[in-house]
């Protein structure tokens, strides 16, 4: 951000009282915006994180998942293969 002070000396002379009153009230806006944005990107920020849970990597509730999230099956898989009763068509 650019300071009164850091305004080079001669445009500095060349402005006139109402030129340098302008110049303050656009810092001042700049300075608001500044303010703002930092907070706007903060909420966004925070947004971001609690979209990014689920029941999987946080202590929500699978029902807190939505109908597109698939549950997370907590049984350990086994490593046997599938017996005959298991793979049977089931006439």
């Amino acid at each position: 951000m650019i300071r009164m002070s850091e305004i080079p000396l001669e445009l500095l002379n060349e402005m006139t009282p109402a030129v340098r009153a302008f110049v303050e009230l656009l810092r001042a806006r700049i300075q608001e915006q500044d303010r703002v944005i930092a907070a706007q990107q903060q909420r966004i920020e925070e947004r971001e994180r609690r979209l990014g849970m689920n029941s999987g990597n946080s202590s929500l509730p699978p029902s807190s998942d939505g109908p597109g999230r698939q549950p997370v099956s907590t049984a350990p898989q086994s490593r046997n293969p599938p017996t005959n009763a298991e793979v049977s068509p089931g006439i």
